[in-house]
């Protein structure tokens, strides 16, 4: 059915009658956070179908999230990050994907359950708020045609006044030496009371704690993201750990939800040559990337591509110079490589795979600390000469006989290769700058 016809289709739909009326009531325990659902359901006429099914659903309100072609169809609904606020969202189906049989459908039939389930803090990532929470009962002929349902509001009992939970900590890892970074989370209010002010504590395995003061006006069961003050990471493996100290001013009153920790590592250490496969998806336009040194000093790029093309594209990125270096991969609408025909980004040397993924949205950045000790000229350039350099015309290379000659672009192409080569070789290089 076509979105143009959905409201007309809906009110058709409620000004149908119906041979069944739905009820339900619920309460949430927030301590336990043990829901119960109480359906009623009574048949005012016959089905014609033997058995119906009743199915009972927990909805969520006020869950951010994208949505293709929100800003479009339904813009009132897209929040100032340009993420969506999704309403109704379906969270979990008490009875299972089909419900629960009803064997007498006749009239007169009096429907009379209870179910009882524990909501946890999160499914996949996603807080269950449960002042956000509605439940959905509905009675069904098979498995598609709904015939009538009830909705109820489950009515929250032992909530703490203040009581704030903080979750989703994003701290990058695989981090260079001495980089400032600052750490994000999400802000809930769990409480009855709107929160004000949060303070925190934030630390690398205890060396220096910095201490911030959040300060806004959150709703129960209402959240935020936020950005917290930089920190400076040393080196090495560390944790960051992050706790709560007062909400609205006073001692939180549920312990449980206010503290977070995470391990960070250092950058790897990798091979003196990079290699980077990237494996474009139908929107390779969309596609650019970079190498940057820890002073800012682009390396390398590349990108964009042309669209409908996902052939691979190899590099080979040598570096002589010692330090910690940035790979940035930049997706100008936001899907990374997930979109028709999926692909992907592979960062890696001859011995290990650094990033290997396409699921990236605006992008990402991976960090890595060549080891070019093999590169010094006494142990790999002795006996080599190599003149004039530089050129952009014709260059002379002195070297062993039977070695093997691989020249790059600025870009990390190989340009120029020689297997086996004699000891004294010209190469044209006017057509490779």
């Amino acid at each position: 059915m076509s979105r143009n016809n959905w409201n007309s289709a809906t009110t058709t739909t409620i000004g149908d009658s119906s041979y069944v009326n739905v009820a339900c009531e619920a309460t949430i325990d927030a301590v336990t956070r043990e829901l119960i659902v109480h359906v009623e359901a009574y048949y005012t006429g016959d089905s014609p179908q033997s058995t119906n099914k009743l199915n009972v659903v927990i909805l969520q309100d006020n869950v951010e999230g994208p949505q293709t072609g929100g800003s479009n169809f339904n813009p009132s609904q897209v929040l100032p990050n340009g993420n969506y606020n999704h309403m109704h969202m379906l969270r979990h189906m008490i009875t299972g994907q089909w419900g629960e049989d009803i064997i007498t459908t006749t009239t007169g039939t009096f429907l009379d359950t209870t179910y009882i389930c524990t909501i946890p803090e999160d499914l996949n990532g996603v807080w269950y708020a449960l002042g956000n929470l509605k439940v959905l009962a509905f009675v069904a002929e098979g498995n598609q045609e709904i015939i009538s349902a009830g909705h109820c509001t489950p009515v929250i009992s032992n909530q703490s006044t203040n009581d704030a939970r903080i979750s989703n900590l994003s701290v990058q890892s695989g981090l260079c030496p001495n980089i400032s970074i600052q750490p994000e989370l999400t802000i809930s209010n769990n409480g009855s009371a709107n929160l004000t002010s949060l303070d925190f504590e934030y630390d690398f395995s205890g060396a220096g704690t910095i201490t911030h003061s959040w300060t806004g006006n959150l709703a129960p069961y209402a959240q935020v993201a936020v950005t917290l003050p930089a920190i400076t990471y040393t080196s090495g493996t560390v944790d960051f750990n992050i706790t709560t100290t007062s909400t609205n001013g006073v001692a939180d009153e549920d312990s449980l939800n206010n503290t977070l920790m995470t391990t960070i590592i250092e950058a790897p250490v990798t091979n003196n040559v990079v290699k980077l496969d990237i494996k474009p998806d139908t929107y390779g336009s969309e596609i650019t990337w970079n190498i940057k040194s820890s002073t800012g000093t682009t390396m390398f790029n590349g990108g964009p591509y042309s669209d409908n093309n996902t052939s691979l594209v190899h590099y080979d990125f040598p570096f002589t110079t010692v330090g910690c270096y940035a790979f940035n991969i930049i997706d100008s609408y936001g899907d990374g490589l997930t979109y028709s025909s999926p692909g992907y980004v592979k960062l890696y040397d001859s011995g290990n795979v650094f990033y290997n993924s396409g699921d990236y949205g605006y992008g990402t950045t991976i960090y890595f600390q060549p080891d070019i000790t093999t590169y010094s000229r006494s142990k790999k350039l002795e006996g080599v000469n190599i003149y004039p350099n530089p050129t952009d015309n014709i260059l002379n290379i002195v070297t062993l006989e039977n070695s093997n000659i691989t020249i790059y672009n600025v870009m990390g192409e190989v340009v120029y290769t020689e297997v086996n080569s004699s000891t004294e070789i010209t190469i044209d290089m006017s057509s490779m700058t």
